[in-house]
């Protein structure tokens, strides 16, 4: 049986409603991002040179260029924090084949697929990216977008929070510098959240870790972009199995020990001064690269540890540190590609397999081999 989603993602790709745009589109392009997120990021349709010919909202084009630019300042990733879609999934064009504003009927006809969107995530935060995003989904009149750029409010229990589309930026009618810096808001205001659920995010537990380690006695320090790799994915697995539910302290590093997605966090930190990271020369290694926590950083931590979790979490990070910071990067690779070796990419065949790799469903498949299980149990009673 078809989930949802996919169910979802079908229609879309098939729909045939808007005939003006059908005959010029190459493609209606569904939202993408998790659908597990507490953020919806609603523009306002697909641009000729990015969506429309990536498949993927916001890439490709100057304005995808902004707003992965965005993302990183708000320490916010594509695929876990966020869902990113459009009021109208396909991209209109003008005679002479320009980008050109969708009509109310046509952003009233692709609204039922942004309504379903919306119901099956139940976002906490929805961005309204430029006027029309923002008239419509506010449900009120936008003379200047000025105005109410960057004004969070609250609507059926959900912050909204109104912005300037990226384009007006890249044309130059809005300060690019000043426009980031504001949109680095939405990441306090999405932390904010997780600490509000007494959970810590995937940069604290980084944070944490480079805490707890130390190199030649320097204490809050990895040696080493592998090693810290190696080190981030055992704490997670640790906390995994030691009943840590906040999925929101799992990074999805796909493919797990062999990923290298998690430096746009580690850059996201760096942009904060919660970290330092600089380049050695070592006569043995070479160049390696420091990881080191500021008195900045250590604040952070101080200011998010809840007092009744704390004690735990310190103990399962000392003792994934304790356990493995003294193996030699050499060792500590062998060590986790032998003991995960079903994480390798190489082995996996399917990008839908490798999807369900991620860390962040070592939950949901843990509770699927419960349910399994117990189902197996019933059966032999």
């Amino acid at each position: 049986m078809e989930t949802a989603w996919l169910q979802l993602k079908r229609e879309i790709l098939n729909c045939q409603q808007c005939k003006v745009i059908v005959e010029t589109r190459n493609k209606p392009i569904p939202g993408v991002g998790s659908p597990k997120a507490k953020i919806l990021i609603v523009g306002l349709a697909p641009g000729k040179d990015g969506a429309d010919l990536t498949g993927i909202p916001f890439t490709r084009d100057p304005s995808g260029e902004l707003f992965d630019e965005m993302l990183l300042i708000a320490g916010l990733s594509r695929t876990q924090d966020v869902f990113i879609t459009n009021l109208v999934k396909c991209n209109p064009k003008d005679s002479q084949g320009r980008n050109r504003t969708p009509s109310k009927k046509e952003i009233n006809t692709c609204f039922p697929y942004l309504k379903r969107e919306t119901d099956l995530i139940k976002p906490r935060i929805v961005v309204t990216l430029g006027r029309e995003a923002t008239e419509f989904l506010l449900n009120t009149k936008v003379d200047k977008m000025t105005e109410f750029h960057g004004n969070r409010r609250s609507k059926k229990g959900i912050t909204f929070f109104p912005f300037i589309h990226p384009s007006y930026v890249v044309r130059g009618a809005y300060n690019r510098k000043k426009y980031l810096e504001e949109f680095k808001t939405l990441g306090d205001v999405f932390r904010d959240l997780i600490k509000q659920e007494s959970k810590l995010s995937r940069l604290d537990i980084l944070l944490l870790l480079l805490k707890k380690s130390s190199h030649d006695g320097f204490e809050g320090l990895i040696r080493g972009k592998t090693r810290l790799q190696k080190l981030l994915f055992l704490v997670q697995n640790e906390l995994k199995n030691r009943g840590y539910r906040a999925r929101y302290a799992f990074r999805p590093y796909l493919y797990g020990p062999y990923s290298r997605e998690l430096y746009t966090d580690i850059e996201w930190l760096k942009l904060n001064n919660l970290i330092e990271v600089k380049t050695n020369f070592d006569d043995c290694s070479g160049l390696t690269t420091d990881f080191i926590i500021t008195e900045k950083g250590r604040r952070r931590l101080e200011g998010v540890m809840d007092p009744f979790m704390s004690e735990n979490i310190d103990k399962i990070v000392e003792s994934v540190v304790m356990t493995y910071n003294q193996m030699s990067v050499t060792q500590l690779v062998e060590f986790v590609h032998r003991e995960f070796s079903h994480y390798n990419p190489t082995q996996l065949e399917k990008n839908e397999t490798r999807i369900k790799m991620k860390l962040d469903y070592f939950l949901d498949r843990e509770s699927k081999d419960s349910s399994d299980k117990e189902r197996s149990r019933k059966r032999e009673l």
